[in-house]
């Protein structure tokens, strides 16, 4: 990181001054591997689907952070004033890259090379 390499001991957060929802996230990340999803039910029992009605994802309260807030929002604000910082990519081309690296990270595991990516099991 930045202030690493400038020898900082400050911490600070890398973030957008912006709120992203899981299903922004997920639509995005879906998007990136063909698949175009619509959602059913909400809180605990919502759902992403396929065009066939397949389920894609769901929501696991299992996964739930024990003291979970509504909003994580950062600012960035300290990043730009100190060390210059400022994003500079934009949410949809991170997500892209993320999927991009998972995607080669189950080629490698699957031991399928390129045919791997239309095999991976999404639902």
């Amino acid at each position: 990181m930045a202030y690493v390499a400038a020898g900082k001991a400050r911490r600070f957060c890398d973030c957008y001054w912006n709120s992203i929802q899981c299903r922004d996230f997920v639509n995005l990340a879906a998007a990136e591997v063909g698949l175009d999803l619509h959602w059913e039910g909400s809180g605990v029992d919502e759902k992403g689907l396929d065009k066939d009605g397949n389920c894609i994802i769901a929501v696991n309260p299992e996964l739930f952070r024990a003291s979970e807030v509504d909003t994580l929002l950062g600012n960035p604000a300290k990043a730009k004033e100190v060390l210059g910082w400022s994003p500079k990519i934009k949410f949809s081309e991170l997500v892209s890259e993320m999927v991009a690296e998972d995607l080669k990270i189950a080629q490698r595991n699957s031991g399928l090379g390129k045919r791997s990516t239309s095999l991976i099991n999404l639902g």
